[in-house]
Parts: structure tokens; C-alpha cells; sequence
């Protein structure tokens, strides 16, 4: 036996090794296959062993019929080139633990281990954060990261830049970060990085992008130390050559180029500077900045034919917020329907701060702290709201600045009906035969969990938006009456109702037919006789028929078929014989007992000592 270990292969010189562990991580009614690392010898077989205490689940192909959930255990693979995979059906919290798969391989006795945990969801979906935060410009180098926390395992997630990939870097027990340096260029502004993070309790992958706004000059007209002003605000923002407050607009002759004057010194554009000269010497300028600084150069016309080409207008002061608007939503998860749910829109950076805005209705609030401003709405969840997309538009003075950041809603909501049960084929089932019971229940977010307290063959067949299980079993007369229920589970544990279906199973009786007489000796010429056909146990009953007329009683029980025959007798009916058939829906039980009747004369002296004599002869007739 081998000493489980995740992280070292095991061994020893007596040719018996271990095979190092794999990790599964898996959710509730799951079916899955435990893959066992090696294959046996030819002629030889695989056993797996398994919780609690690695007690034995298969030998070979045959399932251990003491192992309490054999129903929901198998083997499998391609058995005839030594492939035993153990495969788990609807698996419980219980089966949690450690396997081990062993056999003959190469001449060796080798152990597999395999170790199974239940998947717990991450607190939170991926979420990003870029250092440093605010405007960036080309040359700058920038940290993406993006990280989840909780869950276990710790999620996977890995980054996209276009053609540029990056894995997680560094994590904890409780979290796992993925980052990316990236180094600023022109072809950059706009570019998409993307986000993935999977994890096994998720049903699909959940990913969340950032958008770079990158700024940068423009190459047109671009001569050394000299600032190209444009129409275009983007143009004039980096850091090589100018800083940005204001954004300027060319109302005439916009290929025109800034320079300072021949001192060197800083050319000052005035607040409400429109068409008037540049001062040679910005210590005269009676107005405040609207460009701090233009890099120091000589002008390449004179200062007069500059006047006379273009007329600068300043528009406003406003420089555009980061484009990533940040969603914060709370409860993080999944929100309980008739509960609340605030969802947070949160925009940094810019002058002036960016305007938010919701397109789902509820008690807004909006509050600002330095550059930063968030806007969030608040409101009472019902199930129309599953799947609902809440989107948080940001608009500025900036015209070209409208970016907009998405949340999709998750609504858990109980079924609105209890579970029904199917039973195929319907009424009673005949002992020996198969009956499939299969519950189902409609609706709900997430799906109810079904469970069956009988043992059988299960079968999962959830689909859509309806929870589906079924169980089938091989019936005997000890399933007669016996109670099949079906229990639903749900995320929100006040739905819990249970469904039950009452069994009926026919199964003919042990007993043969009996048939007695009254009165009980020889009958005398005219009087009466009543003849009474007997069987005991059977569900239901055997159905009784006598081949003699008269008159007819049945008094057949719960547990016992009667039925009488009663007529006046004469002479020509000594040695008669009345028949007593028995037929049940078990088509197997078809049975036929007769009986002789003596009758004798009242006046002869003969007659009246005569010995009688009933003869019971017991006749299996299918068809009488």
C-alpha cells in the first residue's frame, strides 16, 4: 500500500512503486471518470479502492456489492488492453477523498493515487487594476494586473494583448494574480487586453477587458523639437514636448507650427487669446496658461507672418478620465430573488471628473472624492432580472470620451412548482420487471438538485430550464407498497419538498388452489352441496372459476381468493367432477384442481352404510 504524497514519485528496490498524484476538483451530481495512470499487465487486472478508509470499490470489473453507493460506481475503459477507469455517477459531498487504483504492470505491483475535492467558486470574477493609473503616454511602460480571489482551487487566468500572452505570475492561498508589463507605443491606443479566469465550478469562462488610451503626437509636419497643434486634443498630449491643460482649437490655417521666440523663453497662450500677436517676451503676458510649456526652439518664420497665418481659440479646460470604468456590485455573486443588489459604477481621473449614468432603475447615488467620481443605483431583484445587463454610460466634455462598462445580473430564484414523478411503465409492475421512476421539476436559478431514496440504476437528465433524475430498478414482491420518494434540493434551502410514489407489484401466490366441501361426507340424492376453491397470498388475488353451475359466491380478501359453487345434487351426478381454475396477471400461474362428487340414495340400505370416497386429483392445465 502506498503512503499518498501529491508532490513525490514513490519507490523501492521490491519492484513496488507509486505513480504520483493527481488532484481532481469537482462539483455536486457530477459524473466523472477517475483515470488510472497506468495498464495492467495482459491477463491481468486493475482495483480501485476509495473512501472511507480505502475500502474496496472494484475488482477487476465486478463493483463491490457491500460498497453502500455501488448503484452510482463502475469500471471502465478499454478493459481488454488492461484501461480500468472508475467512473463516479452523481457524486455526493461523501465521496470526497483519497482513491487508489493498483495491479500488476511490467512484472511490478504498482499503486495509482488519485485525490478528490469539491470545488469551492471564487469570492469574486476577475477584476483589473493598471499601474500607474491616470493618462499615459507612448514610452511609458505599464502594469496590468488582473487577479481573483478565493476559491479552491485558485482560479486560472491568463492575460491577451493581441499577439502578446501572459500566465499568473504570483499567488496565495486565497488569491491568484496574472500581470503584464507592457511599453507604450503609438500602435497601442486602443488596443484590447483581455483578462480570462476559469475555474471548475464555473459553468463557463468569465473574462473582463481594459482598453489603453494612449497618447501620443502626431507624425505629420513632425520636426525635431517642434509641437504640431491640431484639432485633434490627442495630438498634442505627450510628455516629450508639451503638457496638456486645456484643449485647443485651430480656427484658421491649422497646419501651422508653435514655436517659442528666439530668448528661449515659454510661450504663453492666453485664456481669452484670440487673434493678437505673441509677445516676445512672456513676462508681459497679462492672462493665465492655457499651454504650460512648448519645447525651447527657434521660431522658423518671423514673428509677424506667424500672426498672419492662424488664430487660436481656447475651447475649454478639460482633459479626458481614464477610459476603464470600474463596475463594483454587491452582494459580489449571485443575488437571492427579493433581495438588493448595488451596483457601483466608479470613473478616476480627468477634468473634469466624467459624468455616469445607469441604464437600470433604482435609488441612485453619486458621490465624488478628488478626481474620482462614483455613481451607483440600488435596487430590489425578482427573477426578470436574471441574466439582466446593466450597463453604466460615461460622458464628458470630451466629446470623443464615452465609454461604457457592463454587468450581467445573476438572479437565484426557487422553481415555482414542486417536483412531479413518472413512473414507466405506468401502474403495477410485475415482479421481475423493470420500472424506471423519474422526477422532474420546472424552473428555478440555479436548477434543483433531485435525490432518490431508493436504490438503482440513476440517470441524470436535466436539461433547459428543467431538473430531471431518474432511478430504475428490477422489482420482486418486496417492492409491493414500497415508497419511492424524491427530494429537491435548492441553493435557497427553504425549497425543499419532497414527491413520493406508492409502488404496486403483482406476484403470483406461493399456494396452490384448495377446494373443500360441504357437507363433508358422501351428498345425498337432492340435497345441496357448496364446493369452496381456496388460494392463499398472490397481489392481488388469483381470479377463481368453477366449470359447475350453480349458484356462485366470492369471497375473495386482501390476502386470500374464496370462491363457492353451491347446487342440488341428484343421482346421475356420483363421480362428477367440478373443476376450480386459478389465473393471475403473472401469466406463469395457471393451475386447475377437480374434484369428485359421491353422492348416494337416501332409501337404500346399501346406499345409506356405503362407504364414501372423495377423490382429489390435481390437473395443471395452461389452457382448461
Amino acid at each position: 500500500m502506498c503512503i499518498y504524497n501529491k508532490h513525490l514519485n514513490i519507490s523501492s528496490t521490491d519492484k513496488t512503486y507509486c505513480v504520483q498524484g493527481t488532484i481532481i476538483y469537482v462539483n455536486a451530481n457530477w459524473t466523472y471518470v477517475l483515470s488510472c495512470p497506468f495498464k495492467a499487465d495482459t491477463g491481468s487486472r486493475l482495483d480501485w479502492f476509495g473512501p472511507p478508509n480505502l475500502m474496496t470499490y472494484t475488482l477487476g470489473r465486478d463493483i463491490n456489492p457491500n460498497l453502500p453507493h455501488s448503484d452510482r460506481i463502475s469500471a471502465v475503459g478499454k478493459i481488454e488492453e488492461g484501461e480500468y477507469n472508475l467512473r463516479i455517477s452523481n457524486i455526493q459531498r461523501s465521496d470526497r477523498g483519497d482513491y487508489q487504483c493498483a495491479g500488476r504492470v511490467n512484472g511490478n505491483t504498482a499503486t495509482g493515487l488519485v485525490e478528490l475535492f469539491f470545488a469551492v467558486p471564487p469570492e469574486t470574477g476577475p477584476s483589473l487594476s493598471r499601474n500607474p493609473p491616470g493618462l499615459i503616454f507612448v514610452g511609458n511602460t505599464i502594469l496590468l494586473k488582473c487577479e481573483v480571489s478565493g476559491g479552491t482551487p485558485l482560479a486560472n487566468i491568463s492575460w491577451q494583448c493581441d499577439d502578446l500572452f501572459g500566465e499568473h505570475t504570483a499567488s496565495t492561498d486565497t488569491k491568484i494574480e496574472a500581470t503584464i508589463n507592457l511599453t507604450l507605443k503609438e500602435s497601442d491606443n486602443n488596443k484590447k487586453c483581455t483578462c480570462r479566469a476559469n475555474h471548475p465550478s464555473w459553468t463557463s469562462q468569465e473574462s473582463v477587458d481594459i482598453f489603453l488610451n494612449v497618447f501620443y503626437r502626431s507624425s505629420e509636419n513632425n520636426q525635431t523639437h517642434s509641437e504640431k497643434v491640431s484639432t485633434n486634443t490627442s495630438d498634442i498630449m505627450h510628455p516629450s514636448e508639451a503638457s496638456v491643460t486645456g484643449n485647443i482649437e485651430i480656427i484658421e490655417s491649422p497646419n501651422i507650427e508653435l514655436c517659442s521666440i528666439d530668448t528661449g523663453n515659454e510661450l504663453s497662450l492666453s485664456s481669452n487669446f484670440v487673434t493678437s500677436r505673441i509677445a516676445n517676451d512672456v513676462n508681459k503676458s497679462k492672462h493665465g496658461l492655457s499651454v504650460d510649456r512648448i519645447e525651447k526652439n527657434k521660431c522658423p518664420v518671423e514673428e509677424e507672418n506667424i500672426l498672419s497665418k492662424f488664430t487660436i481659440n481656447q475651447t475649454n479646460n478639460s482633459v479626458a478620465p481614464d477610459r476603464n470604468l470600474t463596475i463594483q456590485r454587491t452582494p459580489a455573486g449571485g443575488i437571492i430573488s427579493g433581495n438588493k443588489v448595488n451596483l457601483t459604477c466608479i470613473a478616476s481621473g480627468g477634468n473634469p471628473p466624467a459624468t455616469l449614468a445607469w441604464n437600470c432603475f433604482g435609488t441612485n447615488t453619486n458621490y465624488t472624492i478628488g478626481n474620482t467620481v462614483s455613481y451607483s443605483v440600488e435596487f430590489e431583484v425578482d427573477t426578470s432580472d436574471n441574466n439582466k445587463l446593466c450597463t453604466c454610460s460615461a460622458t464628458h466634455p470630451v466629446n470623443s470620451y464615452s465609454p461604457q462598462a457592463h454587468n450581467r445580473l445573476i438572479v437565484y430564484y426557487v422553481p415555482g412548482t414542486n417536483p412531479i414523478i413518472l413512473q414507466n411503465p405506468p401502474g403495477a409492475i410485475l415482479t421481475g420487471n423493470n420500472v424506471k421512476l423519474t422526477c422532474t421539476v420546472l424552473g428555478g436559478n440555479p436548477l434543483a438538485i433531485l435525490l432518490w431514496n431508493c436504490t438503482g440504476t440513476e440517470e441524470n437528465n436535466t436539461a433547459g430550464n428543467t431538473a430531471s433524475y431518474s432511478i430504475t430498478m428490477s422489482v420482486n414482491k418486496s417492492y409491493n407498497n414500497k415508497i419511492c420518494t424524491c427530494t429537491a434540493h435548492h441553493l435557497i434551502s427553504t425549497y425543499k419538498p419532497t414527491v413520493q410514489q406508492n409502488l404496486v407489484v403483482y406476484y403470483a401466490p406461493s399456494d396452490l388452489p384448495s377446494i373443500q366441501q360441504t357437507p363433508a361426507a358422501g351428498i345425498i340424492n337432492g340435497h345441496t352441496v357448496v364446493l369452496t376453491c381456496s388460494v392463499k397470498g398472490g397481489n392481488p388475488p388469483p381470479i377463481l372459476r368453477w366449470n359447475c353451475t350453480g349458484d356462485m359466491t366470492n369471497s375473495t380478501t386482501d390476502t386470500t381468493a374464496t370462491y363457492s359453487v353451491s347446487f342440488p345434487v341428484n343421482k346421475s351426478q356420483n363421480k362428477a367432477i367440478c373443476a376450480c381454475s386459478a389465473s393471475h396477471p403473472d401469466l406463469s400461474y395457471t393451475h386447475v384442481i377437480e374434484h369428485s362428487l359421491d353422492v348416494y340414495c337416501k332409501y337404500h340400505t346399501f346406499c345409506e352404510y356405503l362407504l364414501y370416497t372423495i377423490s382429489y386429483k390435481f390437473v395443471d392445465k395452461r389452457n382448461y
